[in-house]
């Protein structure tokens, strides 16, 4: 009996799958399982946007810092440039509040350099060669004398007020108008009371009308 070699040809096998007629027919192809189809995921609903705050139709009455008094006529110019910047009611405010910050800053500063200022003058008239130095207490009161004799009560609280008592131009003034102001003349008493002529008492001397 002969042996196969490697070039005998092989025998076809009735078994093997994909043959008509064998015993086990050939396995049909599983069907691939559908995939659905991808979904873009629907982004949450976003509420509308609520406007901007805006310039109210009119702005109300606004607060000014202590101390400070608000302009109507400056506010009156404010107000429409207020409204073209469509600034609110709280920006506004906020706008004069550095305003009036910005006021009494500046109120003070005044008030500061004035209050040096009228300390200059008094050290100036204290030195000063005319009315000042070591007879200075004796001329300042020589210059109330003539401030007191010219200077009425409403132009003397003015200044006081204003610091100007102290400018030694000012003292220089009362002082040489001190210097022009006489003493008033003292009247001699009669002696014992008498009456003086012309008086009735004298034409009278038993009335019981004299005093």
């Amino acid at each position: 009996m002969s042996e196969p070699t490697l070039l005998t040809p092989t025998p076809p096998d009735n078994t093997a799958s994909g043959v008509i007629g064998g015993e086990n027919p050939p396995a049909l192809p599983t069907p691939l399982a559908e995939t659905p189809p991808a979904t873009t995921p629907t982004p949450p609903e976003t509420p509308p946007e609520t406007p901007p705050a805006g310039a109210p139709e009119k702005y109300a009455d606004f607060t000014m810092p202590e101390g400070v008094t608000l302009d109507e006529d400056l506010l009156v110019e404010a107000e429409p440039l207020f409204h073209e910047a469509n600034l609110t009611q709280e920006t506004a405010q906020k706008l004069i509040n550095l305003q009036g910050k910005a006021a009494q800053k500046w109120a003070e500063n005044q008030v500061q350099e004035h209050h040096a200022l009228a300390a200059s003058w008094e050290a100036e008239s204290k030195n000063d060669k005319e009315f000042g130095g070591r007879n200075l207490k004796q001329n300042m009161a020589v210059a109330i004398k003539g401030m007191k004799a010219t200077a009425t009560p409403a132009l003397q609280q003015i200044l006081d007020d204003t610091g100007l008592g102290n400018h030694p131009e000012v003292i220089r003034l009362f002082y040489h108008l001190g210097l022009e102001v006489k003493e008033p003349d003292l009247v001699e008493g009669r002696p014992g009371g008498e009456p003086a002529k012309g008086d009735a008492r004298r034409m009278y001397p038993n009335s019981k009308m004299n005093p």
